[in-house]
C-alpha cells in the first residue's frame, strides 16, 4: 500500500501554490506537492518538540545524515567537511555568485530553466547568457558549440546548471556533464550544479551527481542539494551545499554564517535515514500522473506534447502546434480552462509555446484539470 497520502486541504491562507491561483482555478504552478510530509517524519518532529531542548547544536548529524544519504542513494563518498548548509538553493547561489564573479561578469545558464536563475544573476549586477537548448523530438540536448562559443566570447565566469533540469525535465548523462566540464575547465568557468530535483528521479532513468563524475575539476565545482523537493518539505528552508575547494568553503561559510533551524535539521535527518520508502511511493505516484497525462493529451489534444520526463514533477508541455501567441495561450489555460500553471516565457524567450504544469497533485485533480483543457480546447481551430 503506498504511504503517499493527498492534502485534501490547503489554506490560501498559509500555501504560495494555493493563494496565488484565484478563486476556481486548479493550482499548478508552484512547485510543491499536494501530498502529506511522511507521517514518520511528522511524528518525530512532535517528540523533537515535546523535547523541549532549543539549545544551540554541534549539527554534526545533520551532516553525517547528508554523507549517509549521498553514500545510499548515489554510491558517492562525500568527505563529511565538504558538507555546508544553506537556508534556501537561490539564497546560496547568490552568495556564490558575488563571491566568484565581479559586478558585470557573465554567468551561463542554459534555457529554458528555471525563472529565479535570470533573478539572481540580474539582481547581482551580472550578465547573464543563455544557451538555447535544443528540443530534439521531446527531448532537450546542449548545444555544445554555442555553449563554448559564448563563453569564450562573453568571457563567462560562472556556469549555473540545473540538473535534473527545470523546467526540461532532463538528466544530463556522464557523457554530457564531462562534455561541459571540458568546456569549463578549458575557460576557467566555476560550475554550480543546482541538483534539488535529483531525488525525484523517475523509474528507468538514473541521476549521477555532477561533482561525482568529475572529480578531476573538484576545485571548480559545487553541488547543491536539499529533501525539499522530494520530501515536500519546502517551508522548512533547508539546503546542502557541497564545496570541495577549501578556499571558497571558507568563504561561503563566512559570508553566510548560519546553520540549521532545528526543526529543518531533524526533519532532513528523518527523511533522510527512515523515509526513502515513502519517497519511492511518490516517485511510482509521479511516474502514474505522467503516463496518464500523456495518454489523455495525445488521444484529446493532440496540439499539445509532452516533453519526455527524466525527473521531477514539473510536466514541460509543447503547445506550439495550437499556433496561440504566448498570450493567448495562457489565456486559454487560465480562463478558459481554469489551470493556473507557468508561462513558458517565465524560462526564458525560447520557452515561447510552451507551459510548465505541476502534476504532484491528486489523480482525480489531474484529470479534472485535463478535461477542463480538453473542452477549452474544442473551440480552437482545427490543428
Amino acid at each position: 500500500m503506498s504511504k503517499v497520502k493527498i492534502l485534501s486541504e490547503r489554506s490560501p491562507e498559509s500555501s504560495v501554490k494555493w493563494s496565488q491561483c484565484g478563486a476556481g482555478r486548479i493550482p499548478m504552478g508552484v512547485a510543491d506537492m499536494d501530498f502529506k510530509m511522511d507521517e514518520r517524519i511528522i511524528s518525530h518532529l512532535q517528540k523533537f518538540t515535546e523535547a523541549g531542548d532549543f539549545g544551540y547544536s554541534t549539527y554534526q548529524a545533520y551532516e553525517s545524515a547528508v554523507t549517509a544519504w549521498m553514500k545510499k542513494r548515489y554510491d558517492w563518498d562525500v568527505p563529511h567537511e565538504w558538507i555546508t548548509f544553506c537556508p534556501g538553493t537561490l539564497s546560496g547561489i547568490a552568495i556564490l555568485i558575488n563571491m566568484l564573479s565581479e559586478k558585470g561578469d557573465a554567468v551561463m545558464i542554459f534555457s529554458p530553466v528555471y525563472n529565479r536563475f535570470f533573478d539572481i544573476i540580474r539582481y547581482n549586477g551580472r550578465k547573464t547568457v543563455e544557451c538555447e537548448l535544443i528540443n530534439n523530438d521531446r527531448r532537450y540536448e546542449i548545444d555544445f558549440q554555442d555553449m563554448e562559443e559564448k563563453i569564450a566570447a562573453e568571457k563567462v565566469k560562472v556556469l549555473i546548471l540545473s540538473s535534473p533540469h527545470n523546467p526540461v525535465c532532463r538528466i544530463w548523462s556522464i557523457e554530457e556533464q564531462r562534455r561541459i566540464t571540458e568546456i569549463c575547465r578549458k575557460h576557467s568557468v566555476i560550475i554550480i550544479s543546482d541538483e534539488i530535483h535529483a531525488d525525484l528521479t523517475l523509474p528507468g532513468h538514473v541521476h549521477s551527481p555532477f561533482l561525482k563524475n568529475n572529480m578531476d575539476y573538484a576545485e571548480s565545482i559545487i553541488v547543491t542539494t536539499s529533501p525539499s523537493k522530494a520530501f515536500n518539505m519546502p517551508g522548512l528552508y533547508m539546503a546542502n551545499f557541497i564545496i570541495p575547494d577549501e578556499s571558497i568553503r571558507k568563504s561561503y561559510l563566512a559570508s553566510i554564517w548560519s546553520h540549521p533551524n532545528l526543526f529543518g535539521a531533524e526533519a532532513l535527518k528523518k527523511a533522510y535515514e527512515d523515509c526513502e520508502d515513502w519517497l519511492e511511493d511518490a516517485v511510482s505516484y509521479i511516474a502514474e500522473n505522467y503516463d496518464f497525462l500523456e495518454n489523455f493529451i495525445s488521444v484529446n489534444i493532440p496540439g499539445v506534447k509532452l516533453i519526455r520526463p527524466e525527473a521531477t514533477y514539473l510536466a514541460w508541455l509543447d503547445c506550439r502546434s495550437l499556433d496561440l501567441t504566448q498570450k493567448e495561450l495562457m489565456e486559454l489555460f487560465l480562463e478558459r480552462a481554469g489551470l493556473y500553471v507557468s508561462s513558458g516565457t517565465d524560462y526564458g524567450d525560447c520557452g515561447r509555446g510552451y507551459i510548465r504544469m505541476n502534476i504532484a497533485c491528486s489523480r482525480e485533480t489531474l484529470e479534472r484539470a485535463v478535461t477542463q483543457l480538453m473542452s477549452a480546447t474544442e473551440s480552437l481551430p482545427s490543428i
